[in-house]
């Protein structure tokens, strides 16, 4: 694929695909040089990478890298069934090769298996004597055709793998090809084998006899690794397919849409930070209570009425990073200090946001945008002032189930570190996180008006302290209503 002119269409037609059939991409243009070439030759705009990449999840699509992986990927699906499970076996007669074989599972997923002792006992008896029958099973040299076959049969009925790599290193008193087709003889259950087999003109034979039998052959174990991480990601993308995204509403729909009706008749491209503040909070998100001020006394009233400690913000133009910028006074505690604050902070003209201060936490950052060509795009990693720097981020198009959410949160480094806490036994802050980016999500493809979503921080505190959304930037479109049809709309 080069280009893409019509996302609907390729949305749509894409994901009919998939729910029958897997569809691998290999996509050109993916850097600034190749980008150019593609714009070039097609005229088509080019996606970002990681918006493409999104794309392709919601599509149920099978992305690769080169033009040997779309080889591969293709092969392997026409062979194999999909692989559900992680836990493969690696059968050989050689460690080198093994040992590169478990790296690259590693590298795509997936792990060796623990085999069981009963299973340990049946390759026993049916593996030349001294096979290591721990995982990699070892034949060791000199094992015929019949070994082979009789300990991946052996292995392909253990119920703890899920798939084989069975791994061949020519010997001059075994023929490759032979080797190929004990294989093949015991290959064909529900659970995949690939076939791996070294050399030149023989390995060719071997290929050959393992293809007619439905059975991959690849000339390194790495091919063979990455070919059962793509039979993984059929398996998950046909399981993502069972859970229908929950259609999310608004706490108070009236007000999230009146709100953004006066912004329009208004004019406006931004919503202040508290009337963004507000539309969040009609939707859900747990934004902290807040309110604008113009001098330092309403600062103080409000501070007063809030709760101390208050956080107190600076309103202007184009002021996006407050923190960075010097417009930010956090833990104020009294009114001399909210005052103090107000004075130092605030230009003539200027408004300040007045916010109950926040508990400490992890930062993280939920947005999205309207691509022009997808729609909606959903956005989730590391958060505060450096989130341009760290680039800990990925995407999604909505709507989004709870898994999409989740997956959102396991592909990124900060998400990883949030996710460590279901295992020390504190889940409420990950599930209001996924909670957060369904409705984000949702909000966009509910208001078409809205261009952009920024929640940047969201600060996940410690364990039964909650999740705040501390500062919300929601951008409107382009297109405004004229003042009459807002006016009716309103009424």
């Amino acid at each position: 694929m080069e280009g893409i002119r019509d996302g609907k269409r390729f949305l749509e037609a894409a994901s009919e695909v998939s729910a029958r059939k897997p569809l691998v991409i290999l996509r050109a243009g993916r850097t600034p040089d190749g980008a150019r070439a593609v714009a070039s030759h097609t005229g088509a705009l080019v996606l970002p990478e990681r918006i493409f990449q999104a794309v392709a999840r919601y599509a149920g699509a099978i992305l690769v890298d080169h033009l040997q992986d779309l080889m591969d990927a293709i092969l392997t699906l026409a062979m194999q069934p999909a692989l559900p499970g992680t836990r493969v076996v690696i059968l050989t007669n050689a460690g080198g090769p093994a040992a590169v074989g478990a790296d690259h599972l590693a590298r795509h997923g997936l792990r060796l298996a623990d085999l069981s002792p009963i299973t340990r006992e049946r390759l026993q008896a049916v593996t030349p004597r001294g096979t290591m029958v721990g995982n990699p099973v070892d034949l060791l040299g000199g094992p015929q055709p019949e070994h082979y076959e009789r300990a991946l049969r052996v292995l392909l009925e253990a119920s703890e793998v899920d798939a084989v790599m069975a791994i061949f290193v020519p010997q001059a008193i075994t023929p490759a090809r032979e080797v190929a087709i004990a294989m093949g003889k015991a290959a064909g259950s529900s659970r995949p084998v690939m076939g791996v087999v070294f050399g030149g003109e023989t390995a060719l034979e071997a290929a050959r006899a393992l293809h007619q039998m439905n059975v991959p052959s690849f000339p390194t174990p790495c091919r063979a690794a990455f070919a059962l991480g793509v039979l993984h990601q059929w398996a998950k993308i046909q399981q993502g397919r069972r859970e229908p995204p929950e259609r999310i509403r608004p706490l108070d729909s009236g007000k999230a849409a009146y709100g953004l009706l006066e912004a329009r008749m208004r004019g406006k491209r931004m919503l202040d930070p508290q009337a963004g503040a507000e539309l969040a909070a009609a939707w859900g998100l747990p934004t902290p209570p807040s309110g604008l001020a113009v001098t330092p006394e309403e600062a103080v009233v409000l501070a007063e009425q809030l709760g101390y400690p208050v956080v107190l913000k600076r309103i202007a133009p184009g002021l996006i990073h407050k923190s960075r910028a010097g417009g930010v006074a956090l833990n104020l505690r009294n009114a001399h200090e909210v005052r103090e604050a107000f004075v130092r902070l605030i230009q003539p003209g200027e408004q300040a946001l007045v916010q109950r201060m926040a508990p400490p936490g992890v930062e993280v950052i939920i947005g999205a945008y309207r691509d022009p060509q997808f729609g909606p795009v959903v956005m989730f990693g590391a958060g505060g002032v450096d989130v341009e720097a760290l680039e800990d981020v990925t995407f999604r198009l909505p709507p989004l189930t709870r898994a999409e959410a989740r997956a959102m949160l396991e592909e990124t480094w900060i998400g990883r570190r949030l996710l460590r806490r279901e295992r020390e036994g504190s889940p409420e802050e990950i599930e209001a996180v996924i909670d957060i980016l369904r409705r984000v999500g949702q909000m966009m493809l509910e208001h078409s008006e809205i261009a952009e979503i920024d929640l940047n921080p969201v600060i996940v505190a410690s364990p039964g302290k909650g999740v705040h959304g501390v500062d919300v930037r929601i951008a409107l479109s382009e297109e405004i209503l004229a003042p009459a049809e807002t006016a009716t709309l309103l009424s």
